[in-house]
């Protein structure tokens, strides 16, 4: 078959205007202004921050009471010490818009009460992880050579202990009290963190090692900067996208354990208010009077899957392979 004839005709001159050519497409945005516009665009993890918002401002707004608040207000009715033998056992309706439990305490005030010290141990376990996991997994993965590979095998050793009966025995140990809420929720949350910071540490100490050999690392040792100020400075911005999305995940999963912990009798005591020791106390009633456990077990359901659904989309958001 013979080659088409090429003539002047097959080609066009190409159209170049020097004023369109200097015309920026997009505006400039820095990472986290594209980055919120992708978790914007993903309506599934906006939906679940929604959900988050709402049962924080609840938590801190429905468990009050205050002279200036009406009569009607929930926190003004009972708190979760209060008790009413005359209110026993109401199903949700009137003044108690999801009933009462069986010492008359009002289950929508102990729900919001039980969120507040749910979601105070999750995020306190967390950022409690999240320090010891940033300085052990930051020293290990920068030093590198023998003090990494000691740091590791520590990791590694503990990582071999079952995480749930770790605390199971601790808890059993550090058995927490009722006398105060301190002494209360203290030993819970060391139970809760003895293990757990050995995620964001192996995080860590993976992102810092594909980090440390940068440019910029370079320079700034050339420059004379301490360890410190290096990671401090220098490697562990650029890992706080990873570090935010693991926080974001193990909340929901501190606040389980406690759920748990609470419900077979390890955690929260009575009286204190947790969605854990309140699903404990409504088992009990399951079958008589089922609004007990019914409103816990949705507050904990709804909340862990409005994490992880918060969580897994500020991955992507943060990711940045899927910046355009």
């Amino acid at each position: 078959m013979a080659a088409p004839e090429i003539n002047r005709e097959l080609f066009q001159p190409v159209q170049f205007d020097r004023e369109q050519a200097e015309t920026i497409s997009r505006p400039a945005l820095t990472y986290w202004q594209d980055a919120w516009i992708r978790l914007k665009r993903n309506k599934t993890a906006m939906a679940g921050m929604l959900v988050l918002v709402v049962i924080i401002i609840a938590a801190m707004v429905f468990p009050a009471r205050a002279s200036f608040l009406p009569q009607w207000w929930p926190g003004n009715l009972y708190v979760y010490s209060d008790q009413n033998l005359q209110e026993i056992s109401r199903p949700p309706g009137g003044l108690h818009w999801i009933g009462t439990d069986d010492l008359g305490r009002d289950l929508w005030v102990r729900l919001w009460t039980g969120a507040r010290l749910s979601l105070t141990i999750g995020i306190s376990a967390a950022l409690v992880d999240l320090l010891i996991g940033i300085v052990y997994g930051g020293i290990s993965g920068y030093l590198g050579g023998a003090v990494d590979d000691v740091m590791m095998r520590i990791i590694e050793v503990l990582f071999g202990i079952p995480y749930l009966i770790m605390v199971i025995l601790l808890s059993l140990i550090f058995r927490p009290t009722s006398a105060n809420l301190f002494s209360a929720v203290m030993p819970l949350l060391l139970a809760l963190t003895i293990l757990g910071w050995i995620g964001v540490a192996r995080l860590v100490r993976g992102q810092v090692l594909q980090l440390k050999n940068q440019e910029f690392v370079l320079a700034a040792q050339v420059l004379g900067a301490d360890t410190w100020r290096i990671v401090a400075k220098h490697l562990l911005p650029n890992v706080i996208g990873p570090i935010i999305v693991w926080v974001t995940l193990d909340i929901p999963s501190v606040i389980f354990s406690e759920a748990f912990l609470s419900f077979v009798g390890l955690g929260v005591p009575m009286p204190f208010a947790s969605w854990g020791t309140l699903a404990a106390n409504g088992y009990q009633f399951m079958r008589i009077w089922p609004w007990f456990i019914i409103f816990p077990s949705i507050a904990i359901a709804l909340t862990m899957l409005s994490f992880n659904l918060f969580g897994d989309g500020l991955r992507d958001a943060l990711d940045p392979r899927m910046r355009k």
